[in-house]
């Protein structure tokens, strides 16, 4: 996806570290983004034939801390044919 993406022009990061403070402490590579396009969007992409409820709060914990504000969530299915999104 990032690929293909970058190949439309687009600036596109996968696995970029986010950090983030609490409690005093730095965590400097605390969580890792799957995609971010040009500094505006996270793209969380799972391959789980089910989303879970913990993948959207994921997502948005990733959004609070990068202060974006869109993040479509990506299931890519591996044995079926169809694609699950959901959009936070």
């Amino acid at each position: 996806m990032a690929f293909e993406l970058k190949n439309e022009g687009l600036k596109v990061t996968s696995q970029e570290p986010i950090t983030f403070k609490w409690d005093g402490f730095v965590f400097e590579k605390g969580f890792r983004a799957d995609l971010i396009i040009e500094i505006k969007v996270i793209i969380g992409v799972k391959s789980f034939q089910i989303l879970s409820l913990v993948h959207p709060k994921q997502l948005l914990t990733y959004l609070k801390l990068t202060e974006l504000k869109l993040g479509p969530l990506l299931s890519l299915m591996r044995h079926c044919s169809k694609t699950e999104s959901k959009e936070l």
